[in-house]
C-alpha cells in the first residue's frame, strides 16, 4: 500500500516538480506566460500557505492559496499536478475533497482560472464543487482561454 505524506511546500520541491508536472498541468501555466518552475516557485512566494503531497517519496502534487482579500475572505488555491494523481485517484480525489472542504470553513469565497482546453482540470472541479463560468474567455499569452471559477465557503 502506498505511503502518502503532507509537508510545507519547499524550492526543491517546486524543481522535482516541475520536472514531472503532468502535460496538461503544464500547458496551462504556460499559457499563462509561465514556465512550470517558475510558476511554482511565484505561487509558493505570494501564498498563505503551500504544500506537497507525496506518495512513497514522489511528488504527487503541490498546492496552495493566496490571500487575495482578506477583510472579505477570498482566496485564490491553486494546485499543480504529477501523473502520479492518475495511479491514485481515490487517495487524490479524498485528500482533494478534506483540502477544499477546509479551505471553505477559513474562506468566503475561493477565485480561480482554469484552462477550458484542460478538460480533466474543468471536470475535476466540477466534482469539488467549484462553479464555471458560462463560457471561456480569451486569458491566456496566445489567446488560450479560461474559465473563471469559484466556490462559496461552508
Amino acid at each position: 500500500m502506498a505511503t502518502i505524506s503532507l509537508h510545507p511546500a519547499t524550492p526543491d520541491d517546486a524543481r522535482e516538480l516541475a520536472g514531472s508536472m503532468r502535460e496538461q498541468d503544464a500547458r496551462e501555466v504556460r499559457a499563462t506566460g509561465y514556465e512550470p518552475e517558475a510558476a511554482l516557485l511565484t505561487s509558493m512566494r505570494v501564498s498563505a500557505e503551500a504544500w506537497t503531497v507525496r506518495c512513497d517519496d514522489v511528488i504527487m502534487c503541490m498546492w496552495g492559496v493566496v490571500d487575495i482579500d482578506l477583510l472579505d475572505g477570498v482566496a485564490t488555491p491553486w494546485l499543480l499536478t504529477s501523473p502520479l494523481v492518475e495511479r491514485h485517484q481515490k487517495t487524490f480525489v479524498k485528500l482533494a475533497i478534506k483540502t477544499v472542504n477546509e479551505l471553505r470553513l477559513r474562506y468566503r469565497l475561493l477565485v480561480n482560472t482554469v484552462d477550458a482546453r484542460h478538460v480533466m482540470a474543468v471536470r475535476w472541479l466540477r466534482r469539488m464543487g467549484f462553479e464555471l463560468g458560462d463560457c471561456p474567455a480569451a486569458a491566456g499569452v496566445h489567446g488560450e482561454k479560461f474559465y473563471q471559477i469559484n466556490i462559496k465557503g461552508l
